[in-house]
């Protein structure tokens, strides 16, 4: 294999490494909607079983780290609580993209030699990028 051929490689390795981190992007959009009029989309999630006040349910709504998306606990009329939760599928993307993007820029960075200093520091950009999404949908979570 020829040194550009090399390179090309690597560069469509640092493109999937962006398109992984992309996932982590999305979720935090994702989560950032589910939390917006949380109590209203509580309200539109109510089970049967849940205990009403008047016309309105006894709920506790939050936004979550893991799964990536809304908790809406309801007091249940059989005792308990009942608890509606969004954004598996959400979460299961931003972790199929967090093993793509690691994976690409582990195999990038395993070519330093052949790769170009831009390449390097692109595959760190990705990285970079990857970890600061998870930090905000953390700090997010952490914050309502």
């Amino acid at each position: 294999m020829t040194r550009a051929t090399q390179r090309v490689h690597t560069a469509w390795l640092i493109i999937l490494a962006f398109v992984g981190q992309a996932a982590i992007w999305v979720a935090v959009l994702s989560q950032y909607g589910n939390s917006r009029e949380i109590d209203g989309a509580c309200l539109r999630s109510v089970p049967e079983n849940a205990v009403m006040t008047g016309e309105m349910p006894r709920f506790a709504a939050d936004v979550t780290f893991l799964p990536i998306g809304r908790a809406c606990v309801y007091d249940a009329t059989t005792g308990g609580t009942i608890t509606v939760q969004t954004g598996q599928t959400v979460t299961l993307v931003a972790v199929a993209g967090t093993v793509v993007c690691l994976v690409a820029v582990v195999i990038a960075w395993s070519r330093w030699r052949r790769s170009t200093p831009v390449q390097r520091l692109l595959a760190g950009v990705a990285l970079l990028f990857l970890l600061l999404g998870w930090l905000v949908i953390w700090v997010h979570a952490a914050m309502r």
